[in-house]
């Protein structure tokens, strides 16, 4: 399976999902922000690298529906949902530029605040390169997975406009497909202005709890499986890419129409465990038996899931038992959703995976 090939696929899929979701709003705003930062020398390796502040640039689209910002997310889990452009220098030649695509979320905290989750793909300028950038060790490849997580504070608004300052985390990485891959780890404060058309009032005071007639209609139980795979890169960086496929199976107890706790068994067959053991192994060395608790939201027909998990049987010597799950699934039918996530060990991002996942 080539590099190419795997690449391709998560980028359709993101593509797809967020025409549909930008789609399906009935209200649009506009916003630009401007960020100053610093990227986390996070690995020893990375202290060379970080030899500046690093800077960005942001346009953002988004909709909402008509009842207004809090109603609609309290009456109907719908958030904003948008789309953003993003520009990110990372302080240093050997960092180089990100340009990225990220789906974000608000959710509102007050009458003034919010926090933004976003996931997407970012398009890097310097990644490595034995010949043309040997220093570039923080991105193995061209095109990578981008995470975003911040807290939004308004500091002014008049009709239509709203001027905000916000502070978080940008994260970039290949999921260790191909290293090598310490990641862009940005913390940043960002000044934004945002226009929105035809809005009641974004900041509206609602119940932020779930109508009773309403929640009366959740499923309190549902049970989730899900096949999933992907491939990874293993040391020395440039040999043959390892494939690595999963099954999962796990329940949600669903608390509302936004969240929900999730519980999950994991079964995955890990072919990149023989590069890195001195004796052959068999099939049952290379199969690792996990499990994870944690929180899923639901906006609208996407869901984002992340799991605390522990690997038990077979873990990877170098990465350890304990990981965080992100996956982000997009609803394609009644019961059946697309999966693109990957875990993260230890602030290393490792194992990217396109899956299925279906609701029993």
């Amino acid at each position: 399976m080539s590099l190419s090939a795997f690449s391709f696929g998560p980028s359709l899929t993101v593509l797809t999902l967020l025409v549909a979701l930008t789609a399906e709003g009935q209200i649009n705003t506009w916003s630009c922000r401007a960020e100053g930062g610093y990227v986390l020398p996070h690995r020893e390796e990375m202290n060379a690298l970080v030899t500046g502040h690093a800077r960005g640039l942001g346009l953002r689209k988004g909709t909402l529906g008509k009842e207004g910002w809090r109603s609609n997310w309290s009456r109907h889990g719908d958030a904003w949902q948008g789309v953003e452009l993003g520009w990110l220098y990372g302080g240093s030649t050997s960092l180089g530029h990100v340009i990225s695509a990220l789906w974000l979320v608000e959710l509102p905290l007050s009458s003034s605040s919010h926090a933004e989750l976003g996931a997407g793909l970012g398009w890097a300028t310097k990644p490595y390169d034995i010949r043309e950038n040997p220093l570039s060790i923080a991105l193995g490849t061209h095109l990578n997975a981008g995470l975003r997580l911040a807290l939004s504070k308004e500091l002014c608004r008049f009709d239509s406009y709203i001027f905000s300052m916000s502070a978080g985390l940008s994260h970039f990485s290949n999921g260790a497909v191909q290293l090598p891959n310490l990641g862009i780890n940005n913390i940043h404060v960002g000044l934004s202005f945002e226009r929105m058309a035809d809005l009641p009032d974004r900041n509206e005071v609602g119940q932020l709890n779930t109508p009773p007639e309403v929640d009366a209609m959740i499923a309190k139980w549902n049970g989730i499986m899900a096949i999933r795979a992907g491939v990874r890169d293993v040391p020395p960086a440039g040999d043959p890419l390892h494939p690595v496929s999963s099954f999962m199976v796990g329940a949600e107890r669903r608390w509302n129409m936004r969240w929900g706790c999730l519980i999950a068994l994991d079964l995955t067959y890990n072919q990149s465990l023989r590069a890195i053991s001195f004796d052959p192994l068999s099939v049952n060395d290379r199969i690792q038996f996990a499990s994870g608790i944690g929180n899923q939201w639901h906006f609208g027909r996407a869901h984002l899931a992340m799991v605390h998990g522990w690997v038990w049987t077979n873990p990877d010597h170098i990465l350890g038992q304990r990981h965080l799950h992100t996956a982000f699934a997009y609803e394609a039918g009644e019961l059946f959703f697309i999966e693109l996530g990957l875990r993260s060990f230890r602030l290393r991002a490792d194992y990217t995976f396109l899956g299925i996942r279906f609701t029993l």
